[in-house]
């Protein structure tokens, strides 16, 4: 299968593994829009089109993919990596406030939930596309002193089954992708 003129929204593409993922896709001729908060005003990544998202907020989602919509028709390829994880100290789950919690699973999980919703009504109408959803091996060693994140990362992969399983039907495949530890930036 070729990539080959598809359009795909990578999230946290300013670095680490969303950025290295974006490069992938532009190397395999797709039309690559990264999405984040954290692009640098002298960054450049060749072949990616970079815009400034909050993936958090409702809003700004829909702000992103309705521009995509109307400048390139549509997203046909999701990949949702945008996450709280090196921005995260190890510490007791007794330490970890109700703010600490609900700011890791609103960017870890609300966003790919956000960013799916934005883009699955184009991806019907075509009856088809892609989601990938980025999760941890975290979830599956119960890593401890990171509770929120690695019930974050285990929301996504139960996100990930319940969606598939409504949006397949559709031509719209939902899977996601486990990594372990990988060294980037900022880890």
């Amino acid at each position: 299968m070729t990539l080959e003129g598809k359009v795909a929204l990578v999230t946290g593409a300013a670095t680490g593994i969303g950025a290295a993922i974006a490069k992938e896709l532009a190397a395999a001729r797709t039309h690559v829009i990264g999405a984040d908060i954290a692009w640098k005003e002298d960054a450049s990544s060749p072949g990616i089109d970079q815009v400034h998202c909050d993936v958090a907020d409702p809003s700004s989602v829909q702000a992103c993919v309705s521009r995509i919509e109307i400048r390139d028709g549509g997203v046909d390829i999701l990949v949702n990596n945008a996450a709280l994880a090196a921005e995260i100290s190890p510490r007791p789950f007794e330490q970890i406030t109700p703010e600490d919690w609900t700011r890791v699973l609103t960017v870890n999980t609300l966003s790919q939930f956000l960013c799916s919703k934005a883009v699955i009504p184009h991806m019907r109408k075509k009856k088809w596309g892609r989601i990938v959803n980025l999760t941890s091996g975290t979830v599956f060693v119960g890593t401890p002193y990171m509770l929120h994140y690695v019930a974050s990362k285990g929301a996504i992969v139960a996100m990930t089954r319940s969606l598939a399983a409504e949006v397949g039907r559709d031509g719209i495949t939902v899977n996601a992708i486990a990594p372990g530890l990988t060294v980037t930036e900022g880890i």
